[in-house]
């Protein structure tokens, strides 16, 4: 058995009332024993003996269910002396309006504590939730101050009522108390380009942040670009934080939204100039074989059909020793100028050594339509250069290699293809060879 003091309060009261409630039978049990006696001699003396002895007994475990004082163990005392000296039939009968007094203060008491826990909850419940909403609204105004949108809305309820959410709403024309799935559907169809559309509506599906919240997902960034005042596209760096509410228990997610126009215009900046060639504007040799290889690897050796041309302008170093680097210079920009005006926007073209120039044409179907592309730049090559002394008109030597017939990756097409530029050099210039796979070349004259 436990000791007393390992028994809740309310446990020991309850316990306490119930034994009070046994001697108040054994109490009247005494009485019927008085009324016995009349009928049967002795029978109260024997009825006396049993029910002082059980009395006693239950009375020192009503008294040990008390708790401890100074006033009580003085009750206490007082009991047992005056069960020793009448008798315990006697006591209960003095102690039962005592006793009734105290059963009903006791059972009033319980009752209070329990209305008091009862508000005490409800009195946490209501702090709970006005420290969450005091969180929110501090940690709003500070994220306002870092994200030009802040949008804070219930996943679990399906709702959107921050004040962000209402001005988005008017902006789009929509009901302010649309879901929250209802407010993306129409964000991503009035507002997200089309290539990102999928993307935002993948990640802001109300059913997929539940799946990723239970997964433990709870933090995704994704970049688009959508309608700034429903007019011009920029780019935005979405993040949606989830969380599970304290008060609630609902999953909600605070959702920010920051402009990063400037920051991708500067990233582009530093791609084009580390990919492209700073006197042409063309490719550099490094960011062609990039684009290239991944053409082909996303491409199809069966269906698709790619060539490459591989170009280099004729005494090129006899410019530049006769008529300086300056005009030297003029030369190469006036070329890239020639080749690029030949080529579809969705070619690569690009400037990979000193006079060296590439050209990679997608899905051009048939080697016709190379070597048709080839004898056009050649024609085009009849600008003169020159001073007062003297003029020159630079001409170009081309190869051509096919894809998948010659090569399927980058450095096989052009090792074929600059092997037919030399073979056009070795042939008098100023014309195009295509390579045929037996290291000899068929000549074609512009």
């Amino acid at each position: 058995m436990k000791p007393n003091g390992s028994y809740p309060f309310y446990k020991r009261t309850a316990m306490a009332i119930l034994f009070l409630c046994l001697s108040l039978g054994m109490a009247f049990s005494s009485q019927a024993a008085e009324n016995a006696s009349a009928v049967i001699p002795n029978a109260e003396d024997s009825c006396f003996a049993f029910t002082d002895a059980r009395l006693i007994d239950i009375m020192n475990r009503y008294i040990s269910f008390l708790p401890e004082s100074e006033k009580n163990q003085m009750l206490v005392t007082s009991i047992l002396n005056n069960l020793n000296t009448i008798g315990a039939v006697q006591m209960v009968r003095v102690l039962i309006p005592f006793i009734a007094i105290v059963c009903i203060f006791l059972i009033v008491l319980i009752f209070l504590v329990l209305q008091l826990n009862g508000k005490n909850k409800k009195i946490k419940g209501l702090l709970s939730q006005k420290n969450e909403y005091d969180e929110v609204l501090s940690s709003r105004a500070m994220l306002e101050g870092m994200f030009d949108t802040v949008y804070e809305v219930d996943i679990t309820n399906n709702l959107a009522v921050s004040p962000a959410c209402y001005r988005i709403k008017g902006r789009l024309g929509i009901a302010e108390n649309c879901t929250f799935s209802e407010m993306v559907n129409a964000i991503t169809d009035q507002t997200t380009k089309e290539e990102y559309k999928e993307l935002h509506r993948e990640t802001f599906d109300r059913e997929n942040l539940l799946k990723r919240y239970a997964a433990g997902d709870t933090l995704r960034t994704i970049d688009v670009t959508r309608k700034q005042d429903m007019v011009n596209y920029v780019w935005n760096r979405i993040t949606i934080c989830t969380y599970q509410s304290k008060v609630t228990d609902a999953v909600k997610a605070v959702i920010y939204v920051k402009n990063i126009q400037e920051e991708k215009e500067t990233e582009q900046k530093l791609i084009d100039e580390a990919d492209t060639d700073s006197m042409t504007g063309l490719y550099n040799k490094r960011s062609t074989e990039k684009l290239v290889n991944k053409i082909l690897e996303k491409g199809n050796p069966g269906e698709d059909f790619h060539a490459m041309l591989v170009m280099d302008i004729d005494n090129f170093k006899k410019v530049n020793d006769t008529l300086g680097h300056s005009l030297g210079d003029e030369v190469l920009k006036s070329v890239s100028g020639v080749i690029k005006s030949c080529f579809r926007e969705g070619d690569v073209v690009s400037r990979i050594g000193g006079d060296e120039f590439l050209a990679f044409m997608k899905n051009c179907k048939t080697p016709e339509a190379a070597i048709q592309r080839a004898k056009e730049i050649l024609s085009l090559m009849v600008i003169p250069y020159g001073n007062a002394k003297i003029t020159l008109t630079p001409t170009l030597s081309i190869g051509i290699a096919l894809y998948p017939v010659h090569a399927d990756n980058y450095n096989d097409l052009f090792i074929r293809a600059d092997a037919a530029l030399y073979e056009a050099k070795n042939g008098g210039r100023n014309c195009f060879r295509v390579y045929n796979g037996t290291e000899t070349m068929r000549s074609s004259e512009p």
